[in-house]
């Protein structure tokens, strides 16, 4: 069920080959939002039991995907230079990358699974179902519901693109 959603999911993104670093970048953030929730779930469970310690507080803030955790992972570099270069790059901001993975990760659960709207938010990252579906609206131009509804089919676009011409 899972695939690589990173690559080609932005909209203004500029279509430049895909550095090795940006792919590291990009296969560590679809792999993090389809698992940060169970690992989540799991230190919630384990503290249910034994109580929260200084370990249990690291761990928990270790699997929450956000641009530290994101520059400490790959290869330990600072929030800053992970910043500088995806800007040399001429890439998204690690803040957009991590959004488009989580909006990419929902919009494949709204499909496969019969979750709530409050249930896919949550375990594709989010804390608020209103912030959830204004960021879903916003990026795939639908509510999730009606994401949902419409299934797999293809989006109607919103203005017509001169690129694309009736060649059949």
């Amino acid at each position: 069920m899972r695939r690589g959603f990173m690559r080609g999911a932005f909209k203004n993104s500029k279509a430049v080959p895909l550095d090795p670093f940006l792919a590291t970048i990009y296969a560590t953030v679809d792999a993090w939002v389809a698992r940060e929730w169970q690992d989540l779930e799991a230190i919630r469970k384990s503290v249910a039991v034994n109580g929260w310690t200084a370990a249990t507080r690291d761990q928990y803030q270790a699997a929450i995907l956000n641009t530290e955790n994101l520059a400490a992972r790959l290869h330990n570099i600072s929030s800053r230079k992970l910043r500088r270069e995806l800007k040399r790059l001429g890439a998204p901001t690690p803040g957009e990358i991590i959004r488009t993975a989580r909006i990419a990760y929902a919009a494949e659960l709204l499909l496969a699974s019969r979750l709530l709207v409050r249930e896919v938010a949550e375990r594709a990252g989010y804390d608020s179902e209103k912030h959830f579906s204004e960021q879903f609206l916003k990026a795939m131009q639908l509510t999730p519901s009606a994401y949902r509804r419409q299934g797999a089919r293809p989006l109607q676009p919103t203005k017509a693109d001169p690129s694309e011409g009736d060649d059949e």
